[in-house]
């Protein structure tokens, strides 16, 4: 019995060997060019044009515009967001919980900007 324990055991062991030798080893490698950033996913990271990795800006959505593109976005006295955007135009005010209502809308392309006006009476 003893030898047979003796027969298993080195049968393990030659298979552990032979397995690290197809093991992998460790590569090195230099991503140092705008193109060789480009070929890879980013996250969290923008590449600038001439190569260098910065953090990139956070994006979260605030609410469903429902407009192909937004132009501009402005904060009305109190704080409320307005965005204007288009196809077609309109202008839309966010509430606190991310809901869009249209302000504005019109046939024309779109609305590429806005401004704050103080009403005299």
């Amino acid at each position: 019995m003893n030898r047979a324990r003796k027969i298993i055991c080195l049968a393990a062991i030659t298979a552990v060997a032979a397995l690290a030798a197809h093991a992998e080893h460790t590569r090195r490698w230099k991503q140092s060019t705008y193109e060789d950033f480009l070929k890879g996913t980013t996250h969290g990271v923008a590449v600038r044009s001439d190569g260098r990795l910065e953090l990139a800006p956070k994006f979260t959505q605030l609410a469903d515009a429902d407009a192909s593109y937004l132009w501009a976005i402005r904060l009305d006295a109190s704080g409320t967001p307005y965005a204007a955007g288009g196809s077609p135009a309109k202008v839309i005010r966010l509430d606190a919980n991310g809901k869009a209502a249209t302000v504005f809308q019109s046939t024309d392309l779109s609305a590429q900007a806005m401004c704050r006006r103080k009403v005299f009476l």
